[in-house]
């Protein structure tokens, strides 16, 4: 759409080839009964924490972080022991400034841990580790974690603009970035109602078996060779 606007191109020359995740993201079955489980929540401070909201990406207005932490701030005044997992580089200062600002405003700083970047290995722990993810951007060109996440077993809240209606389909909960009370009555949602979130979590793992690498380069391939 916005190749079509901005350059005024027709269909005919548009291809639009997703991207994908690999297998590196993956439900852990019985994680919550391993070692590794146990040391995680012990390294991130989480004592008995419950329920635990990630969100993955930088600080960039774009991400829409205030939303999402005020969204989380809303479901804890009803579940109290909530905790907001940020992963992620700030990518730009003036971002982070905004981040500090806005959790201390919302005084939730004892219940927010920000991780910086970390490795998919760790991140697929965390996505297994987390209740639900929350990705409120404002724009994506795809949006990768929640792709990451629907194949890692974990339930969505995201936007309902640019690119991601198209990357979660009907598998995750969207709404529109700005609408605070529509993320946190859907972050409670998922955190509160099994079926729910079990449905989801289903629905999730399905879908993110429709993107793979090696169907993404095929179709770049049929591209070059039709030219």
């Amino acid at each position: 759409k916005t190749l079509k606007e901005t350059y005024g191109v027709s269909d005919s020359v548009i291809s639009v080839i997703p991207n994908a995740v690999g297998d590196e993201f993956y439900p852990i079955e019985g994680f919550a009964e391993t070692i590794g489980y146990q040391e995680l929540r012990r390294d991130l401070k989480l004592g008995d924490a419950h329920p635990i909201v990630l969100f993955v990406g930088s600080d960039h207005p774009r991400k829409n972080l205030p939303v999402a932490l005020e969204a989380f701030t809303k479901l804890q005044k009803k579940r109290p022991d909530a905790v907001f997992l940020k992963v992620g580089d700030p990518g730009i200062l003036a971002g982070r400034e905004v981040t500090l600002a806005t959790i201390d405003q919302l005084s939730i700083k004892s219940s927010v841990r920000l991780l910086g970047n970390v490795s998919y290995g760790k991140l697929n722990l965390l996505y297994n580790l987390s209740d639900v993810l929350v990705f409120p951007s404002t724009y994506e060109g795809f949006g990768l974690p929640p792709l990451q996440a629907m194949a890692a077993g974990l339930p969505i809240v995201t936007s309902s603009t640019t690119s991601l209606p198209e990357v979660v389909g009907d598998a995750a909960l969207t709404h529109d970035p700005a609408d605070v009370d529509a993320f946190s009555s859907s972050l409670e949602r998922l955190t509160s109602e099994r079926e729910a979130r079990e449905e989801y979590r289903r629905q999730g793992l399905n879908r993110a078996k429709l993107f793979s690498w090696k169907k993404a380069a095929r179709e770049v391939q049929a591209v070059y060779q039709s030219l």
